[in-house]
């Protein structure tokens, strides 16, 4: 049947549990990347919110591929997510799920997008 291998697959996702082999998925994701690009807007919210619903999620980033922006959402306390996520243009993004801050231009390096 489809549903027994019908799944996700993020653009980047990041886990501290180790890979088995045959695993078929990301294991406890952490942290998800999605790339988000006008023709695939729709789909890309539609999988963030899929993701949303994985409990050790703790983190969803949707990287704009039209201009240096970031939207991040970061699980809050109770596990609750944000209504909104928070829009990061310039500067650093920090995620608090693996301890790393880094400067948004490091995301788009090497595009065009980097002034």
């Amino acid at each position: 049947m489809r549903s027994d291998w019908n799944f996700r697959i993020p653009d980047v996702g990041v886990t501290c549990t180790r890979d088995r082999s045959g695993d078929r998925y990301l294991q406890d994701p952490l942290l998800v990347f999605e790339i988000l690009s006008p023709s695939n807007a729709q789909d890309t919210y539609e999988n963030i919110r899929a993701y949303a619903t994985i409990p050790s999620i703790q983190e969803l980033v949707a990287v704009h591929s039209t201009s240096q922006e970031v939207e991040l959402l970061q699980k809050g306390a109770g596990n609750i997510w944000p209504a909104n996520p928070m829009i990061v243009k310039d500067g650093e993004l920090t995620l608090a799920s693996i301890g790393l801050t880094l400067p948004l231009a490091e995301i788009y390096a090497g595009t065009h997008l980097v002034g």
